[in-house]
């Protein structure tokens, strides 16, 4: 668990980043989190760990890998979550102005950390 808790503190640090959640793939349950206010986290983990599960079944469909990363844009931020150790989704939901390369850089040294 420290390891986790480590891996949501690191995304959560990552300069425009709003929010960070690690959640279960399987049933979207937040398994550590670090949120500004205002911010869902069970919400944000429903809809990494659904858009992670969809995005893939859609790739294997197409006879592709499944992503080893989904970047959603909306008005007032990124939505960037990746699965991690297999059984794990990790997301940052960051600002407008924030560097999406650092955040997706974050969460693919997530992604080697928990391999």
């Amino acid at each position: 668990m420290a390891v986790i808790t480590a891996l949501v503190d690191h995304l959560s640090r990552v300069p425009g980043v709003r929010g960070a959640v690690v959640a279960a793939r399987r049933d979207g349950i937040v398994v550590a989190e670090a949120l500004h206010e205002g911010l869902d986290g069970d919400a944000l983990a429903a809809l990494a760990t659904s858009l992670i599960e969809r995005c893939g079944r859609v790739a294997r469909a197409a006879g592709r890998e499944p992503p080893a990363m989904v970047q959603l844009r909306a008005t007032g931020g990124t939505l960037v979550a990746g699965p991690v150790g297999g059984e794990l989704v990790a997301c940052a939901v960051a600002a407008p102005d924030a560097n999406l390369g650092l955040v997706r850089l974050a969460i693919a040294e997530s992604q080697g950390a928990l391999a």
